[in-house]
């Protein structure tokens, strides 16, 4: 189940992400353990991939890319926004950038997508921030990631 749900959860979010890139844009996900949350989380990749032009403009330069759902944990960031589930989003970049900022170059950016309190994208390394029109403060609202507020950990 664990595998299948991944599976149509790539395809998915192909589908909702589809905006011409260099190259397919592709998730290894994991978490997703109920059918449910399926759409939920590809919805919120289409929505990270439409809030982030700059990142998704230079895909060319992006070796893998992952998502996890995760539970937060008390005293953690994403629990400060509360978010009882996120999203983290983990983006691998080549050494030799050709299209992508060269401060991004062999990195792996990190973003954190949720909503509760507030409601957005969060990222800490100044990289990943500038690829996704994000402020110094490291959050940038995102009203569009609202329904994740209905994940299975909120029922």
């Amino acid at each position: 189940m664990k595998n299948l749900i991944a599976t149509i959860f790539c395809l998915l979010a192909l589908t909702a992400c589809g905006d011409g890139a260099a190259k397919d844009v592709t998730f290894t996900v994991t978490g997703v353990h109920k059918k449910g949350d399926v759409d939920i989380v590809a919805n919120a990749l289409g929505t990270f991939r439409k809030s982030c032009g700059p990142l998704f403009k230079s895909w060319g330069d992006v070796t893998g890319a992952r998502a996890t759902l995760r539970e937060s944990a008390k005293g953690s960031v994403p629990n400060k926004f509360g978010w009882k589930k996120y999203l983290t989003v983990e983006i691998d970049v080549t050494d030799d950038p050709k299209t992508m900022i060269r401060s991004a170059a062999y990195q792996t950016l990190f973003y954190f997508l949720g909503s509760g309190v507030d409601t957005g994208i969060q990222a800490t390394k100044k990289p990943a921030r500038i690829l996704c029109n994000i402020n110094e403060t490291g959050f940038r609202r995102v009203p569009a990631l609202r329904p994740m507020r209905t994940l299975s950990a909120y029922n």
